[in-house]
């Protein structure tokens, strides 16, 4: 098995591409790390709380580290870095594995879109946040 490849290196793990994203900035209920996808855990308060997403559909993706109780924030709609939790081809929808990095969906919908092919398990590459892909 090769070695996880970094396929964007101009770009840092957790970075948004896209001039016109749409970010929300939400309270921790956990602690995260830049990249992660994340799970909005309360739709009661303002701002939500979040926490790093399971397994399935994620609402996006963490563009700063943190621990339970700070505020970072969660990008909602846009292209950015992300680990990839094994084989993704380009055009796949994406969900989270448990560890909330990016892997092909498999069965109801994806938080996104793999804008380019990882070959394996903890290759950084690109993916869209925000198309709610169904299969």
């Amino acid at each position: 098995m090769a070695a996880p490849e970094d396929l964007v290196s101009e770009v840092e793990l957790g970075e948004s591409l896209m001039s016109g994203d749409v970010k929300i900035t939400v309270e921790l209920d956990g602690t995260v790390t830049k990249g992660q996808l994340g799970a909005l855990a309360d739709g009661e308060t303002w701002p939500p709380h979040a926490d790093g997403a399971g397994a399935g559909i994620f609402d996006g993706v963490f563009l700063k580290a943190g621990d339970d109780g700070d505020f970072v924030p969660l990008l909602k709609f846009g292209l950015v870095k992300v680990l990839a939790g094994g084989i993704v081809a380009a055009g796949d929808p994406v969900a989270s594995d448990t560890n909330g990095k990016a892997i092909a969906a498999t069965t109801g919908v994806g938080g996104g879109q793999a804008m380019m092919s990882a070959g394996e398990e903890d290759d950084e590459f690109i993916i869209f946040v925000g198309i709610q892909c169904t299969i």
